[in-house]
C-alpha cells in the first residue's frame, strides 16, 4: 500500500525531501566500507558533485569507519542520514577528499541513471558502436526517458547494447513493453513475449502479452544485461521473455543473481477517479499480488532468481564507464568473443580496504521491494 501522493509522485519522477543518493557495501569482496551506489540526476548530492564510487568517510561529526563497528553505531548512521541537512566528507576513487554541507530537497529526476555510446576511442578493439543504458525503474508516464535514448542509439548506428538493470526493481508493464519493443528484431512482432496467469476465480483475466516492435528498434539478435540482487520483477520478466524470444545463449547476463520475484500486481485507487484520471483523487493506492508470469515456453522466473552467465560482484569502486568492472567485462566479450578469467583483469579487490564491520540495510531488502504492476483504470468492470 502507498498513499495516493506517494504514487503520483513516483509516476511523475518527483523525489520528495531527499538527498537523492543510495549507498552500498562491497561485502562480496570483504569490504564493509560504505560507497555511493548511485546518485539521482537533479538531486542535491548530484548538484554537489557526488558520484558513484565515492566512499563515505564522515557524516556529521562521526567517522563512518567507527559507526559500522557496532549496532549502536549503525543506528546513529541511519539517524544522521535522516537529517534534512548535514555535513559530509567523501573520498573519490583517486583519493581526493570532498567536504560539503548538503540539504535535502524535492526535485524531479529521470528513470535513467546513465547512458552513453562506446566507440573504439573509449575501448580499443571495438569495431562498432556499443550503447549503454542504465535503467532504474519502469515508469509508464516517463517512457520518454527510454525513447529519447534509443532514438540516439538508432541514429548513431549502435550495433550492440549493454542494458544495466542491476538496480532496477521493476515497475509498469506498459514501460516494459516500450523498452522490449526497442530491443528485438522486427520478426518477433506479434509473437508472445509473456503470459499472465491468475487463479481460477480470475482466469478470464489471463492474458498473452505480445511483442510490439517499434519502427525505431535496434533489432538486436543478442543483448548484454547487467544484473544483481536488485534486479527484480519487471526486469526479470524482460530477461525471461527475451530468453524465449531471441534465445537463452543470446541473453548474456553479467553480475550477480537476481532478486527472484515471479508475481505481479494490479494498482487499485481508493477512492477511484474516472478512467481518464483514475488516480488523481486517491488517498491510498493498493497493489495486491494477483498474477504470475511466464514466457512463451511456459518458463517462470525462478524463485531464487536468474543466475548470471558470467558471475561478477558489483563494482562500487568506479563510476559508470569503461573502468567499471561489469561494463568492462561486457565490452571485453564484445571485442574478444569471451570473458577473461579474473587472473587476466584488474580486480576490484585491488581497491578493497578489507575493513570489517556490520552490514547496512540494502535497498532490495526493504519491505515490498520489486514490482511488476498493471494499472486498473479502464478495468473496473472486470473486478
Amino acid at each position: 500500500m502507498e498513499t495516493g501522493k506517494e504514487w503520483r509522485d513516483s509516476q511523475s519522477g518527483t523525489a520528495v525531501s531527499t538527498f537523492g543518493i543510495m549507498y552500498g557495501q562491497p561485502i562480496a569482496l570483504g569490504d564493509y566500507d560504505i560507497y555511493v551506489k548511485y546518485v539521482l540526476t537533479g538531486s542535491p548530492m548530484y548538484g554537489a558533485g557526488v558520484r558513484r564510487g565515492w566512499r563515505l568517510e564522515k557524516i556529521g561529526v562521526y567517522e563512518v569507519s567507527s559507526l559500522i563497528e557496532t549496532e549502536e553505531g549503525i543506528e546513529t548512521l541511519y539517524d544522521e542520514m535522516e537529517k534534512m541537512m548535514n555535513d559530509y566528507v567523501f573520498v573519490d576513487p583517486m583519493g581526493n577528499i570532498h567536504e560539503m554541507q548538503v540539504q535535502a530537497s524535492t526535485f524531479t529526476t529521470s528513470t535513467c541513471l546513465d547512458w552513453r555510446i562506446f566507440t573504439s576511442e573509449d575501448y580499443p578493439g571495438l569495431n562498432h558502436k556499443v550503447g549503454y543504458f542504465n535503467y532504474r525503474s519502469f515508469v509508464a508516464p516517463l517512457v520518454g526517458d527510454i525513447t529519447k535514448v534509443f532514438a540516439s542509439f538508432k541514429a548513431e548506428g549502435v550495433g550492440d547494447l549493454i542494458l544495466d538493470l542491476r538496480y532496477n526493481g521493476g515497475g509498469s508493464t506498459e514501460a516494459l513493453d516500450t523498452l522490449v519493443g526497442l530491443l528485438v528484431p522486427e520478426k518477433l512482432d506479434g509473437d508472445i513475449f509473456s503470459v499472465l496467469t491468475h487463479n481460477s476465480n480470475l482466469s478470464d483475466l489471463d492474458e498473452k502479452s505480445r511483442y510490439s516492435v517499434s519502427d525505431h528498434t535496434l533489432s538486436l539478435n543478442r543483448i548484454f544485461i547487467i544484473i544483481g540482487n536488485g534486479t527484480a520483477s519487471a526486469s526479470e520478466v524482460l530477461i525471461n521473455g527475451l530468453r524465449s524470444g531471441i534465445g537463452v545463449s543470446n541473453v548474456i547476463t553479467v553480475g550477480e543473481v537476481t532478486f527472484g520475484k515471479p508475481n505481479g500486481m494490479y494498482v487499485f485507487a481508493y477512492p477511484q477517479g474516472p478512467d481518464s484520471d483514475y488516480y488523481s483523487k486517491a488517498d491510498y493506492v493498493f497493489l495486491p499480488i494477483c498474477f504470475y508470469t511466464c514466457n512463451k515456453d511456459g518458463e517462470q522466473i525462478p524463485d531464487y532468481g536468474f543466475v548470471p552467465s558470467h558471475s561478477v560482484p558489483d563494482d562500487l569502486y568506479h563510476d559508470w564507464g569503461v573502468d567499471e568492472r561489469l561494463i568492462n567485462d561486457c565490452l571485453t566479450y564484445i571485442t574478444k568473443g569471451h570473458f577473461l578469467p579474473d587472473t587476466e583483469v584488474t580486480k576490484c579487490g585491488n581497491m578493497c580496504s578489507g575493513r570489517k564491520g556490520l552490514q547496512i540495510i540494502r535497498e532490495e531488502n526493504a519491505p515490498g521491494y520489486g514490482k511488476l504492476y498493471r494499472e486498473t483504470s479502464g478495468m473496473k468492470k472486470k473486478f
